[in-house]
C-alpha cells in the first residue's frame, strides 16, 4: 500500500481479521497510533526505534517479507476508567 502513494516512512494500517483469515482494510495513518504497544507485543518490534532509523535514513532492522513461523499473534488493548482504579492506581506523576 505504502509503495502504491509513494509513502517512504513508517505508519501504521489497521485491518480486521475474519474467521477465515481473510483481512479487510481500515485506515492508514503517516503516525503511530495510541494502540502500538500491542503491535510491539506481538512482533517484539520497537516501532519508534524503527521510525527514527527510517527518519535518519537507515533500512529497517527487519524485512517486511511474511514470517509463517511467527503467525499473526493477537492482542487486545483496554483501558479502565480512573473511577475503577482510583484508590489502587497511583497518581499521576508518582505520589
Amino acid at each position: 500500500m505504502a509503495k502504491a502513494v509513494n509513502y517512504q516512512s513508517a505508519g501504521t494500517v489497521e485491518f480486521v481479521v475474519g474467521k477465515d483469515r481473510s483481512f479487510f482494510f481500515l485506515e492508514m495513518n503517516t503516525r503511530l497510533q495510541v494502540e502500538h504497544p500491542v503491535t510491539e507485543c506481538i512482533t517484539g518490534l520497537d516501532l519508534v526505534e524503527q521510525m527514527i532509523r527510517v527518519a535518519a535514513g537507515e533500512p529497517l532492522a527487519f524485512t517486511q517479507e511474511p514470517d509463517p513461523a511467527q503467525g499473526l499473534g493477537d492482542g487486545v488493548p483496554h483501558q479502565l476508567p480512573k473511577t475503577h482504579c482510583a484508590a489502587s492506581c497511583p497518581a499521576p506523576g508518582g505520589s
